[in-house]
Protein backbone atom coordinates (compact mmCIF):
# COMPACT_ATOMS: atom_id res chain seq x y z
CA UNK A 1 0.00 0.00 0.00
CA UNK A 2 1.14 3.57 -0.64
CA UNK A 3 2.92 5.58 2.02
CA UNK A 4 0.66 7.33 4.52
CA UNK A 5 3.41 8.64 6.77
CA UNK A 6 2.19 12.22 6.35
CA UNK A 7 -1.25 11.29 7.67
CA UNK A 8 -1.39 12.24 11.37
CA UNK A 9 -3.85 9.42 12.02
CA UNK A 10 -1.35 6.77 10.87
CA UNK A 11 -0.94 4.19 13.61
CA UNK A 12 2.03 2.26 14.81
CA UNK A 13 1.40 -1.40 13.95
CA UNK A 14 0.53 -3.54 16.92
CA UNK A 15 0.52 -7.14 15.65
CA UNK A 16 -1.28 -8.56 18.65
CA UNK A 17 -4.64 -10.20 19.13
CA UNK A 18 -5.93 -8.75 22.40
CA UNK A 19 -7.81 -5.59 23.37
CA UNK A 20 -4.57 -4.05 24.72
CA UNK A 21 -3.34 -3.74 21.13
CA UNK A 22 -6.29 -1.56 20.24
CA UNK A 23 -5.79 0.56 23.35
CA UNK A 24 -2.22 1.23 22.22
CA UNK A 25 -3.44 2.04 18.74
CA UNK A 26 -5.96 4.56 20.05
CA UNK A 27 -3.20 6.23 22.05
CA UNK A 28 -0.97 6.37 18.99
CA UNK A 29 -3.77 7.94 16.98
CA UNK A 30 -3.79 10.93 19.32
CA UNK A 31 -6.50 12.82 21.20
CA UNK A 32 -8.68 13.10 18.10
CA UNK A 33 -9.22 9.34 17.86
CA UNK A 34 -12.80 8.15 17.72
CA UNK A 35 -13.66 7.11 21.34
CA UNK A 36 -15.97 4.40 20.05
CA UNK A 37 -12.87 2.48 18.96
CA UNK A 38 -12.57 1.38 22.58
CA UNK A 39 -15.40 -1.13 22.05
CA UNK A 40 -13.66 -2.85 19.14
CA UNK A 41 -11.01 -4.89 20.93
CA UNK A 42 -13.37 -7.10 22.91
CA UNK A 43 -15.75 -7.48 19.98
CA UNK A 44 -12.99 -8.58 17.63
CA UNK A 45 -11.55 -11.02 20.17
CA UNK A 46 -14.95 -12.71 20.66
CA UNK A 47 -16.10 -12.59 17.06
CA UNK A 48 -16.57 -16.06 15.58
CA UNK A 49 -15.49 -14.82 12.13
CA UNK A 50 -11.81 -14.25 11.40
CA UNK A 51 -11.35 -10.49 11.81
CA UNK A 52 -8.31 -8.33 11.06
CA UNK A 53 -8.20 -4.63 11.98
CA UNK A 54 -5.94 -2.37 9.91
CA UNK A 55 -4.89 1.21 10.51
CA UNK A 56 -5.24 4.02 7.96
CA UNK A 57 -1.83 3.04 6.55
CA UNK A 58 -2.97 -0.56 6.00
CA UNK A 59 -0.71 -1.91 8.74
CA UNK A 60 -1.92 -4.45 11.26
CA UNK A 61 -3.50 -3.23 14.48
CA UNK A 62 -4.83 -6.57 15.73
CA UNK A 63 -6.42 -9.84 14.68
CA UNK A 64 -8.54 -12.32 16.58
CA UNK A 65 -7.67 -15.97 17.29
CA UNK A 66 -9.76 -17.21 14.36
CA UNK A 67 -7.73 -15.04 11.97
CA UNK A 68 -4.51 -16.27 13.58
CA UNK A 69 -5.52 -19.88 12.89
CA UNK A 70 -6.25 -19.12 9.24
CA UNK A 71 -2.91 -17.30 8.87
CA UNK A 72 -1.03 -20.27 10.36
CA UNK A 73 -2.41 -22.55 7.65
CA UNK A 74 -0.44 -20.58 5.03
CA UNK A 75 -2.84 -21.67 2.30
CA UNK A 76 -4.31 -18.32 1.22
CA UNK A 77 -3.24 -15.32 3.31
CA UNK A 78 -0.28 -13.93 5.20
CA UNK A 79 -0.93 -11.63 8.17
CA UNK A 80 1.94 -9.76 9.80
CA UNK A 81 2.87 -6.28 10.99
CA UNK A 82 2.73 -4.94 7.42
CA UNK A 83 -0.93 -5.93 7.07
CA UNK A 84 -2.80 -8.72 5.34
CA UNK A 85 -1.75 -10.14 1.97
CA UNK A 86 -3.10 -12.89 -0.26
CA UNK A 87 -0.48 -15.45 -1.26
CA UNK A 88 -1.53 -15.47 -4.91
CA UNK A 89 -0.30 -12.26 -6.61
CA UNK A 90 -3.49 -11.66 -8.55
CA UNK A 91 -5.63 -12.17 -5.43
CA UNK A 92 -3.36 -9.88 -3.43
CA UNK A 93 -3.65 -7.11 -6.00
CA UNK A 94 -7.44 -7.28 -5.76
CA UNK A 95 -7.35 -7.43 -1.96
CA UNK A 96 -5.06 -4.42 -1.62
CA UNK A 97 -7.27 -2.44 -3.99
CA UNK A 98 -10.31 -3.26 -1.84
CA UNK A 99 -8.51 -2.20 1.34
CA UNK A 100 -7.30 1.03 -0.24
CA UNK A 101 -10.73 1.77 -1.69
CA UNK A 102 -12.41 1.20 1.65
CA UNK A 103 -9.88 3.33 3.54
CA UNK A 104 -10.38 6.18 1.09
CA UNK A 105 -14.13 6.09 0.60
CA UNK A 106 -15.37 4.68 3.91
CA UNK A 107 -18.91 3.40 3.95
CA UNK A 108 -19.32 4.51 0.32
CA UNK A 109 -16.54 2.21 -0.91
CA UNK A 110 -19.09 -0.09 -2.52
CA UNK A 111 -20.01 2.68 -4.92
CA UNK A 112 -16.43 2.67 -6.25
CA UNK A 113 -15.88 -1.06 -6.70
CA UNK A 114 -16.03 -4.44 -5.00
CA UNK A 115 -15.63 -4.77 -1.23
CA UNK A 116 -15.86 -8.58 -1.15
CA UNK A 117 -13.98 -11.38 -2.89
CA UNK A 118 -13.06 -15.05 -2.77
CA UNK A 119 -9.59 -16.37 -2.01
CA UNK A 120 -8.58 -19.73 -3.46
CA UNK A 121 -6.84 -22.11 -1.06
CA UNK A 122 -3.56 -23.67 -2.12
CA UNK A 123 -4.12 -26.74 0.07
CA UNK A 124 -7.61 -27.52 -1.18
CA UNK A 125 -11.07 -26.87 0.24
CA UNK A 126 -13.69 -24.29 -0.58
CA UNK A 127 -12.55 -20.72 -1.20
CA UNK A 128 -12.35 -18.29 1.70
CA UNK A 129 -14.88 -15.46 1.49
CA UNK A 130 -13.47 -12.03 2.32
CA UNK A 131 -15.30 -8.82 3.12
CA UNK A 132 -13.71 -5.42 3.77
CA UNK A 133 -15.52 -2.79 5.87
CA UNK A 134 -14.71 0.73 7.06
CA UNK A 135 -14.79 1.83 10.67
CA UNK A 136 -14.00 5.28 11.97
CA UNK A 137 -14.28 8.87 10.86
CA UNK A 138 -15.42 9.88 7.39
CA UNK A 139 -12.77 10.05 4.64
CA UNK A 140 -11.12 13.42 4.17
CA UNK A 141 -11.71 15.70 1.23
CA UNK A 142 -9.45 14.69 -1.62
CA UNK A 143 -9.58 10.98 -0.83
CA UNK A 144 -6.92 10.85 1.90
CA UNK A 145 -7.21 7.69 3.93
CA UNK A 146 -8.76 8.04 7.36
CA UNK A 147 -10.28 5.66 9.86
CA UNK A 148 -9.80 1.92 10.26
CA UNK A 149 -10.46 -1.03 7.97
CA UNK A 150 -11.86 -4.39 9.09
CA UNK A 151 -11.09 -7.44 6.95
CA UNK A 152 -13.38 -10.38 7.69
CA UNK A 153 -12.54 -13.86 6.43
CA UNK A 154 -15.12 -16.60 6.43
CA UNK A 155 -14.08 -20.23 6.08
CA UNK A 156 -17.00 -22.20 4.54
CA UNK A 157 -15.35 -25.43 5.70
CA UNK A 158 -15.09 -24.26 9.30
CA UNK A 159 -17.89 -24.96 11.76
CA UNK A 160 -16.72 -22.16 14.07
CA UNK A 161 -17.60 -19.32 11.71
CA UNK A 162 -20.81 -18.72 13.66
CA UNK A 163 -20.75 -17.60 17.26
CA UNK A 164 -22.95 -19.96 19.35
CA UNK A 165 -23.60 -17.15 21.85
CA UNK A 166 -24.94 -14.99 19.01
CA UNK A 167 -27.27 -17.77 17.83
CA UNK A 168 -28.56 -18.25 21.36
CA UNK A 169 -29.14 -14.54 21.90
CA UNK A 170 -30.59 -13.81 18.46
CA UNK A 171 -32.81 -16.86 17.95
CA UNK A 172 -33.04 -18.42 21.42
CA UNK A 173 -31.54 -21.63 20.06
CA UNK A 174 -30.95 -24.49 22.46
CA UNK A 175 -27.50 -26.15 22.62
CA UNK A 176 -28.82 -29.08 20.56
CA UNK A 177 -30.21 -26.72 17.92
CA UNK A 178 -26.93 -24.78 17.78
CA UNK A 179 -24.96 -27.99 17.25
CA UNK A 180 -27.24 -28.93 14.35
CA UNK A 181 -27.06 -25.42 12.87
CA UNK A 182 -23.25 -25.51 12.90
CA UNK A 183 -23.27 -28.87 11.13
CA UNK A 184 -25.63 -27.58 8.46
CA UNK A 185 -23.66 -24.40 7.82
CA UNK A 186 -20.53 -26.55 7.43
CA UNK A 187 -22.23 -28.25 4.46
CA UNK A 188 -23.61 -31.40 6.12
CA UNK A 189 -27.00 -32.86 5.19
CA UNK A 190 -29.51 -33.56 7.94
CA UNK A 191 -28.62 -37.26 7.75
CA UNK A 192 -24.88 -36.55 7.97
CA UNK A 193 -25.40 -34.11 10.83
CA UNK A 194 -27.45 -36.65 12.78
CA UNK A 195 -24.71 -39.26 12.35
CA UNK A 196 -21.99 -36.79 13.32
CA UNK A 197 -23.89 -35.69 16.44
CA UNK A 198 -24.86 -39.23 17.41
CA UNK A 199 -28.61 -38.59 17.42
CA UNK A 200 -31.51 -40.25 15.64
CA UNK A 201 -32.58 -38.78 12.31
CA UNK A 202 -36.03 -38.12 13.74
CA UNK A 203 -34.42 -36.07 16.53
CA UNK A 204 -32.38 -34.06 14.04
CA UNK A 205 -35.50 -33.40 11.98
CA UNK A 206 -37.34 -32.27 15.12
CA UNK A 207 -34.56 -29.77 15.90
CA UNK A 208 -34.52 -28.67 12.25
CA UNK A 209 -38.25 -27.91 12.37
CA UNK A 210 -37.67 -25.79 15.47
CA UNK A 211 -34.83 -23.97 13.72
CA UNK A 212 -37.19 -23.11 10.87
CA UNK A 213 -39.69 -21.57 13.30
CA UNK A 214 -37.06 -19.65 15.26
CA UNK A 215 -35.32 -18.23 12.18
CA UNK A 216 -38.54 -17.66 10.20
CA UNK A 217 -37.31 -19.87 7.37
CA UNK A 218 -39.18 -22.64 5.58
CA UNK A 219 -36.53 -24.74 3.82
CA UNK A 220 -33.10 -26.05 4.73
CA UNK A 221 -31.49 -24.11 1.87
CA UNK A 222 -33.08 -20.91 3.16
CA UNK A 223 -31.88 -21.62 6.70
CA UNK A 224 -28.32 -22.34 5.56
CA UNK A 225 -28.28 -19.18 3.42
CA UNK A 226 -29.31 -17.13 6.45
CA UNK A 227 -26.58 -18.71 8.58
CA UNK A 228 -24.01 -18.10 5.84
CA UNK A 229 -25.03 -14.45 5.67
CA UNK A 230 -24.67 -14.09 9.45
CA UNK A 231 -21.21 -15.63 9.31
CA UNK A 232 -19.86 -13.83 6.26
CA UNK A 233 -21.55 -10.45 6.36
CA UNK A 234 -20.87 -9.40 9.94
CA UNK A 235 -19.47 -5.86 9.92
CA UNK A 236 -17.45 -3.97 12.46
CA UNK A 237 -19.78 -2.19 14.91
Amino acid sequence: MDDAADDPTTLVAQPRSGPDALAGAIGAAGPGADPSLAVLGDWIARNGTATVLLGPDGRLILMNPVAERIARREDAVQIDASGIHALRPRDDEALQQMILRTARHGRYAGEHGATAMRLARRLGGRDYLVQVAHFGSAPRVGGARHGFVCVLIWDPDGANALDPAMLKAMFRMTPAEIRLALQLVAGKTTEQAAAELGVALTTARYHLARLYRKTQTQRQSELVTLLHQLASSALCP
